[in-house]
């Protein structure tokens, strides 16, 4: 859970990982509408739609990262992560 309230703790949905190359990280919704999308391993999600600034209903939502390792192994993830004001 993470909680984007500014207070300077949990703002932030960021996975952690090592030796990245390639990464992509895609947040959906309950209805599966895609609302956020970052190619950026550094740049978390602070639980805006992409583009916007109002932070998202306090909810449970989907996501799904793909990862290409330094040895171009492949990895992908899948689960929620709740939204918490």
């Amino acid at each position: 859970a993470f909680t984007p309230n500014g207070d300077g703790r949990d703002d932030i949905f960021l996975p952690k990982g090592e030796a990245i190359q390639k990464f992509s990280m895609y947040i959906f919704d309950r209805w599966g509408t895609m609302i956020y999308y970052t190619d950026d391993p550094n740049k978390g999600w602070d639980g805006t739609v992409s583009g916007g600034s109002k932070i998202c209903p306090e909810d449970t939502y989907v996501y799904e990262i793909s990862v290409t390792d330094n040895f171009n192994g492949t990895h992908s993830y899948i689960g929620k992560v709740t939204l918490i004001k």
